[in-house]
């Protein structure tokens, strides 16, 4: 029972920089990573991230907005080579917390919903 609970993996968001910006990545992790970094207890230099994908915004001349862009690690655009999961250096990260489940996200026909905002 110990180990199940040990191997259990949580939705996070964490924020870190990435060639000089910020972003937000979202995946599972391990719960006990994710409680062994946020006590400063995680000694490895890099965390497991599965099931990685991101939003990007994309500024449209035309309409005057931003559109939003869906990119999951491993199936869209230059990502879509990379396979397996995602190792994050532990020191980069500045900001995580808990998601609710995005698996709907990474599904083939999940489109993001139209947000957009003047500039």
């Amino acid at each position: 029972m110990a180990q199940a609970k040990q191997n259990k993996r949580i939705w996070v968001a964490i924020e870190c920089i990435r060639i000089g910006e910020v972003i937000t990545l979202r995946g599972t992790m391990a719960e006990s990573d994710f409680l062994a970094i946020l006590e400063g207890e995680y000694k490895k230099p890099f965390v497991e991230i599965k099931r990685l994908h991101w939003t990007e915004s994309i500024w449209n001349e035309e309409e005057g907005r931003n559109e939003i862009k869906f990119v999951a690690h491993g199936k869209d655009s230059h990502w879509k080579w990379h396979t397996g999961s995602y190792h994050l250096q532990t020191n980069s990260i500045f900001a995580i917390g808990i998601l609710q489940d995005c698996s709907k996200h990474l599904t083939e026909t999940f489109q993001v919903e139209e947000v957009s905002w003047a500039q």
